[in-house]
Parts: structure tokens; C-alpha cells; sequence
């Protein structure tokens, strides 16, 4: 099962968690892995998909390589070659910019504390599925998503996917392209949805304006980050309990297409998400009699 679900989940790039918290939400799913061993207590496997930073000056390059050879992301003639050529001539330049923030990116720090902030929480609410365990899986840096399953596969009895779905919309507004948008990419009305319905929960007492980081136009300053904010952290929690309980292979919106979508990839990834559930069903009467058997 390794190689194939490595395959599917690396088909999305995520543009981060403390970016697009309501993607975070809703695009989640529940795979069941083989046990380990037959006198291991289960776990619960919580995986936490980013795009990932470099951690220090010296990944730059690497990650840079890995970022211009995704071909789910930008298609370049001879990729292969170019990629690499590419990241080596913008490496110093960037090098240079992490310098300045502390010699690297933080995503890494930041969703160590989440997650274990997360499960701490998970072990107390959800006792039936404890103990928990988090794991960071990065598209384009070191804990790579492949590696993190690996990891899962040899100790985790019940995995939950935290799955923060890739948008086309933000990779192509980056790129100076809006076709995937015209097209009909939801993700702008996602996060109109999502800003109007916090907006009503406080009353609509503010004036406000939905903007894109990505695009140029009003200068804003921008709100602090959650990072370690314990109201995200309890949010956090809360989804995986949520999704627990409802012992659903993913939620519905895991496994919507954009219309007219035309990626291979993403129809192949929703598909076997989609598949999960008789593999569920099948497996969930089993560790149900393991927990009944625990208490």
C-alpha cells in the first residue's frame, strides 16, 4: 500500500495550513493500514501534508529542484533538465531572503507544536483511539510525504489523512494565469463562503475586503499568523474527533473534481479516496472488537 498511497498524496500540493484553515475542514479521509503486529495496543496516525520550506540555507536548492520539476505545478520543456538548471540560478537569491527571516523557513517548527499540541489534546477527548501520534509529510523537503508513510505503515493501525487540498487557482494567479479560474476552480468562492459566514458570526460589525496575497493591488497588513494560536490547535483536534466518529472514508468534498478538470492525477487521487470506504466498512468491526476488548 506504500508506494501507491504515496503516489496519490503527493499528487497534492498544499499551500499550507495556516493559509487555508477552511480547506482544512472539510478535505479530510481515513485509510485503514495493515497492523503491525498482533499484540500491539492500535494507534491512531494522524498525517499533516504541507508544501514544506527549507529548514536551513543549504535545502534551498533542493527544495527549489523539487518545486520546478513538479510537473502537477508548471510543465517546462525537458523538465528534467531545466528544473535543476533553474533552481541552481535562483538558489542565492532565495538563500539570501531566508537569511533575513532566521536562516529558514519555520513551517516545519510550527507544525511540530500543532501537531503535538493536537494529539495531547486527541488522547484526552478521544481516548478510544489513543494513544495518537503525529506525522509531518512534506511535498518539497525533508520529511517527505513517502517517508512519513513509511513511518505509519510500520507502527499505525488506524491512519487519518489530514489532507489540505491543492489549489490550482493559487498555483496559477503565482504564475500570472487565471484560465484554471475562468475555468472554474471553486476555491475563490470557497474562501468568500468561508470569510462571509465568519462575518456573520461576528455580527457583520466590521467593514471588509477579501484580497490575494498573490495579487497585486490594495496593501494590507496582514493579521498574525495562528502558528501556536490554542484555538487553532483545538480546531485541530476537534476535526479529527469529528471525522473519527462519523467513520467515513472522507468527506464529500475530498473527493470533488473542479469542473472541467483536466489532471489525470487528481482524477486517479479522488478516485481511490473514494474506494477507501468498502475497505473501511470492511475493517471497522474488527477494531471495534479490539477496543470493546480493551475496556
Amino acid at each position: 500500500m506504500t508506494n501507491h498511497m504515496a503516489k496519490f498524496l503527493t499528487s497534492f500540493m498544499v499551500p499550507g495550513m495556516r493559509l487555508s484553515v477552511q480547506k482544512n475542514l472539510c478535505a479530510v479521509t481515513s485509510l485503514q493500514c495493515r497492523y503491525a503486529s498482533t499484540d500491539r495496543k492500535p494507534k491512531t496516525g494522524i498525517l499533516m501534508l504541507n508544501m514544506g520550506g527549507p529548514e536551513t540555507v543549504a535545502d534551498v536548492e533542493g527544495f527549489l529542484t523539487r518545486l520546478f520539476s513538479d510537473k502537477d505545478l508548471m510543465q517546462l520543456p525537458v523538465q528534467s533538465r531545466l528544473a535543476p538548471a533553474i533552481a541552481k540560478r535562483r538558489t542565492p537569491k532565495i538563500q539570501e531572503q531566508y537569511s533575513k527571516i532566521g536562516g529558514g523557513s519555520p513551517i516545519k517548527k510550527w507544525t511540530e507544536i500543532q501537531g503535538q499540541g493536537m494529539v495531547d489534546i486527541l488522547d484526552k477527548i478521544s481516548p478510544e483511539t489513543a494513544p495518537h501520534k503525529y506525522y509531518i509529510g512534506f511535498r518539497y523537503v525533508h520529511p517527505l510525504t513517502e517517508e512519513a508513510i513509511d513511518s505509519m505503515e510500520k507502527y499505525i493501525y488506524y491512519c487519518f489523512l489530514n489532507v489540505i487540498e491543492h489549489s490550482m487557482y493559487l498555483t496559477l494567479v503565482m504564475m500570472g494565469q487565471l484560465n484554471v479560474v475562468n475555468r472554474g476552480d471553486p476555491y475563490p468562492a470557497e474562501v468568500g463562503a468561508t470569510v462571509n459566514r465568519v462575518m456573520e458570526a461576528l455580527g457583520n460589525t466590521h467593514s471588509y475586503r477579501l484580497v490575494w496575497q498573490s495579487k497585486l493591488g490594495l496593501n494590507i497588513r496582514r493579521a498574525p499568523a495562528m502558528n501556536d494560536s490554542q484555538t487553532f490547535i483545538n480546531a485541530l483536534a476537534d476535526v479529527v474527533k469529528n471525522h473519527l466518529d462519523s467513520n467515513l472514508a472522507c468527506s464529500k468534498q475530498m473527493i470533488l473534481r473542479c469542473p472541467l478538470c483536466t489532471n489525470p492525477t487528481c482524477g486517479k487521487a479522488k478516485e481511490f479516496f473514494a474506494s477507501q470506504q468498502e475497505l473501511l466498512d470492511n475493517l471497522q468491526p474488527l477494531s471495534q472488537k479490539k477496543v470493546k476488548a480493551r475496556s
